[in-house]
């Protein structure tokens, strides 16, 4: 039996989907420049966001009501006082910092 040989005329099909955005291991390509800021620049952002979420923790109940902040974020600020394991405690601080993006950190920054 004769195994049968690849048929020889062009793709015709067209580019693959999202070929030109990808690398040869699948992974995007990375933006050109100019277009955003860097990783390095978005992780020194949020640490900063978390910092600040971070100063929270000492205010008082009735402070952190006056706050511009959702009441999401004050019951993580709230859950985080409480715990006391390392691991945990930097777990739930990186859940505030992630509640604090959705904020204008700008105007907390004021009312603090």
């Amino acid at each position: 039996m004769r195994s049968r040989a690849r048929d020889s005329r062009p793709d015709d099909r067209g580019p693959t989907p999202g070929a030109a955005h990808a690398t040869a291991g699948g992974r995007p390509a990375r933006a050109p420049a100019g277009e955003g800021p860097s990783k390095s620049q978005r992780k020194r952002e949020m640490l900063a966001l978390q910092e600040l979420g971070e100063s929270l923790l000492p205010l008082a109940d009735d402070r952190l009501q006056r706050l511009p902040i959702s009441p999401e974020l004050i019951d993580a600020v709230r859950a985080a006082r409480e715990i006391r394991a390392h691991e945990g405690r930097r777990r739930q601080l990186q859940y505030v910092g992630r509640l604090m993006r959705d904020i204008d950190a700008d105007a907390l920054r004021a009312a603090l």
